[in-house]
């Protein structure tokens, strides 16, 4: 749901003729993958926040 979301987003906004050169967001696999496969030429960044709720849960099984 959250790749089908980004790809009609990134149509969208390039339809209006708008580029795309950085998005940000969670560490979704798919959302990932597809950048990766699909849009090399635009940087994939992750949100802070979830970066570090990552670690946070990683610390409470140590």
């Amino acid at each position: 749901m959250e790749l089908e979301g980004l790809k009609r987003g990134i149509t969208a906004l390039q339809e209006m003729g708008i580029l795309i050169k950085e998005i940000v967001t969670d560490r979704h696999m798919q959302i990932q993958k597809w950048l990766r496969d699909n849009h090399h030429e635009i940087k994939h960044s992750y949100d802070v926040w979830h970066v570090a709720k990552g670690i946070q849960d990683f610390n409470y099984f140590i």
